[in-house]
């Protein structure tokens, strides 16, 4: 019989004892889970710029010389230099009443025509620019010139509207640079679009280059 009871004791005092074994490594579980932090961190793309200022003058991408037809004669000019023509009006006319006529938008440049009522030849021209790329060269001194690399955009602001900003991109940068006394400086080009309120000759503009290069957080 005692034996029965020292049993049934035991049985009791190991059961007691497991379930608190168990809850302690329970309550040991959750203190663990609970000292694991997780940061999430958002990674993004900034741009990082550095702003260049330069001035030159407007000129235009494309320079031509149209050719007037040796079989008719010259009658007169329509037009004259540094006259701004649309594309299809008139630039030239000849005995027969017929023109020369613009082949786009641009600005009469120079010309060669033969004296009134003479028969144009091969020599004869009208040099035009074409008004819808422009480009501008301007100097970057040698301090800034690892700041700028092709292909780049560039903010363009013509002095004669300051409240405007055009985009170009740099098309071209010298590799040679050309010394003064005030330090080496070297040519870069820049294209940009007309929106047909540009002109060509002395305009001076500013130009804000941007350098772009990203950077992660």
């Amino acid at each position: 019989m005692k034996k029965k009871i020292l049993l049934i004791i035991f049985i009791i005092i190991l059961i007691v004892g497991s379930f608190i074994i168990g809850r302690q490594v329970g309550l040991n579980a959750e203190d663990d889970k609970t000292q694991i932090v997780t940061r999430e961190e958002t990674v993004s793309n900034h741009d990082i710029k550095k702003t260049l200022t330069a001035s030159g003058t407007v000129e235009a991408k494309t320079t031509e010389k149209l050719e007037l037809e040796t079989t008719k004669y010259f009658k007169a000019m329509c037009v004259e230099d540094d006259d701004t023509v649309k594309a299809g009006e008139n630039i030239l006319e000849y005995t027969n009443g017929t023109y020369l006529t613009a082949p786009y938008d641009c600005v009469v440049i120079s010309s060669n025509v033969p004296e009134t009522e003479n028969k144009c030849t091969s020599s004869n021209y009208i040099e035009v620019s074409n008004l819808d790329t422009l480009i501008t060269t301007i100097s970057i001194n040698e301090n800034e010139i690892n700041s700028v690399a092709v292909g780049q955009e560039v903010e363009i602001t013509l002095t004669a509207d300051e409240s405007k900003t055009y985009t170009g991109k740099i098309t071209k940068l010298d590799s040679v640079g050309s010394y003064q006394t005030s330090g080496t400086t070297f040519s870069g080009t820049v294209e940009f679009e007309n929106d047909d309120t540009v002109k060509l000759r002395n305009e001076y503009i500013l130009h804000s280059y941007i350098k772009r290069r990203k950077r992660s957080n």
